[in-house]
């Protein structure tokens, strides 16, 4: 049967599918069940059908829950495998980074301080210990990431009717006559994940395919780097010719963790969008994380991404988010505002105040003030208006000197412009690094398909809590970065 996508579009379309468990809550066995139920109704339904052609639930859809991801019951990894007969053709599809997950951030995306050596060229290599792995990166600088090592070994060690997808694909290559393929796509965090697991089962293919009746080839979208230099120049050795890496010029996600890209990250939307303190400071943040996982005088080089000469998709500024997102970023900043003076940066706000010489009582006043401006519900106006807001609630502190009131003046405009900059610059990497990948795939259409998919959750989804992880990540440099 003719079907609409054409075939990468088919493999992006089963790539974004494999997200279906972000932002909702339950256990590992009620999302998987959850899930296998959407998949296997999606396959059955004609508008998917005609879109994608047919395809076959074949293994999976397997979802774990690993650290503090158990007891807040949110997906970490999710991985399925479809097979579409016709043309003999198998996808493994690796989700990509859930926004609730704390283990998907924390351990498998920022875990790159560390590189291990990479093992699956081993027969044991699902089975090696960190004694050998020490040894192992001592001796060879092909590196990849701790993270990306521990989120691969979760990948191979998760089981569908008792199987691992190596052992799944081992019994179906035992089965087949004519030559088969097995495409392995993901998107962010699976990006990194899916090509790292195609290289693996290209490594491992003399002990599950001894015959090679199975080509391995893979389209990782929108990852991150998951090694150093060596590494990419033997992933390029093996499946150079067998991948189609997708990424947006505009992406900041695929920009880690090559330092020379990272670089550029605080300025990609330039001139639509004015540069921030803050953002420098956490790309400056995220580069000496590289460094030290794969720094300038490592064996292997520092950090460089897959294929680093693949063009990229031409991402635009979406002006449209741009101008929703300073509306919409009044009552936003108002309470970061609050959460900040009080939280995160409530020793060095103090700090500032002490050296500006403002009493304590002056201090709990401003506090104050701050605290009945974040409970004001704002309409969608300028910014500006807080800031006029702000500097009439501290003109009616009598105790404040006319350079302490202009100080702390300077010093709220600048926050909350860096403020109103982040949150701007969160609400364009969104979109850029989800929805308007569909776009440039030529797959919009499907956007729809997948939250319809979505909605048949019976518990209702939950949205990460953005401003309660701003707050919590503005920290004391970025204070002083503004305060001076």
């Amino acid at each position: 049967m003719n079907s609409a996508f054409n075939p990468t579009q088919r493999v992006f379309a089963l790539n974004y599918l494999s997200n279906l468990c972000m932002g909702k809550k339950g256990s590992a066995q009620v999302l998987q069940t959850w899930m296998h139920n959407a998949l296997d109704h999606a396959f059955s339904e004609k508008d998917f059908i005609s879109w994608m052609g047919q395809w076959q639930l074949v293994w999976g859809p397997v979802v774990v829950s690993e650290g503090e991801d158990v007891a807040k019951q949110v997906a970490s990894n999710t991985v399925f495998v479809a097979y579409d007969a016709v043309h003999g053709t198998y996808v493994v599809a690796v989700a990509g980074t859930n926004p609730l997950s704390t283990y998907g951030w924390f351990t498998e995306d920022f875990m790159v301080q560390e590189a291990v050596a990479w093992v699956y060229a081993l027969p044991n290599a699902d089975s090696v210990s960190e004694e050998e792995l020490k040894a192992l990166t001592a001796k060879d600088p092909v590196h990849i990431s701790r993270g990306t090592y521990i989120g691969l070994h979760i990948l191979r060690s998760m089981k569908s009717n008792g199987k691992t997808i190596q052992e799944f694909l081992a019994g179906e290559a035992k089965k087949h006559i004519h030559p088969q393929h097995v495409i392995v796509t993901g998107h962010s965090l699976g990006g990194a994940l899916s090509a790292t697991l195609a290289l693996s089962l290209e490594n491992q293919q003399p002990y599950w395919d001894a015959q090679h009746k199975f080509t391995v080839s893979t389209m990782p979208s929108a990852g991150a780097t998951p090694g150093n230099n060596a590494f990419s120049v033997y992933y390029a050795a093996h499946l150079g010719t067998r991948t189609m890496r997708i990424w947006n010029a505009i992406d900041p996600v695929p920009h880690g963790w090559e330092p020379a890209m990272l670089e550029k990250v605080p300025f990609l939307y330039a001139p639509y969008l004015r540069g921030s303190a803050a953002l420098g400071l956490i790309s400056a943040a995220m580069t000496a994380r590289s460094l030290k996982g794969a720094g300038y005088f490592s064996p292997g080089g520092l950090y460089t991404q897959l294929l680093p000469q693949t063009a990229p998709l031409p991402g635009q500024v979406s002006l449209q988010l741009l101008t929703d997102a300073g509306e919409d970023a009044l009552p936003l900043v108002s309470h970061l505002l609050l959460n900040w003076v009080t939280g995160t940066g409530k020793d060095a706000f103090t700090a500032f105040m002490t050296r500006l010489h403002i009493s304590d009582a002056a201090q709990k006043l401003i506090l104050t003030a701050v605290k009945l401006l974040s409970e004001t519900r704002w309409a969608k106006n300028h910014l500006r208006q807080l800031l006029d807001a702000l500097r009439i609630a501290l003109s009616k502190i009598t105790i404040l000197s006319n350079e302490q009131l202009a100080a702390l003046e300077q010093l709220f405009e600048a926050l909350i412009g860096e403020l109103t900059v982040i949150y701007q610059f969160l609400i364009q990497l969104s979109y850029q690094h989800c929805a308007a990948y569909l776009q440039l795939m030529g797959i919009g259409a499907f956007e729809t398909y997948f939250k319809m998919l979505e909605d048949t959750y019976k518990k209702k989804p939950v949205s990460p809590d953005y401003e309660a992880m701003l707050a919590k990540y503005l920290n004391v440099a970025v204070f002083k970065a503004i305060a001076g």
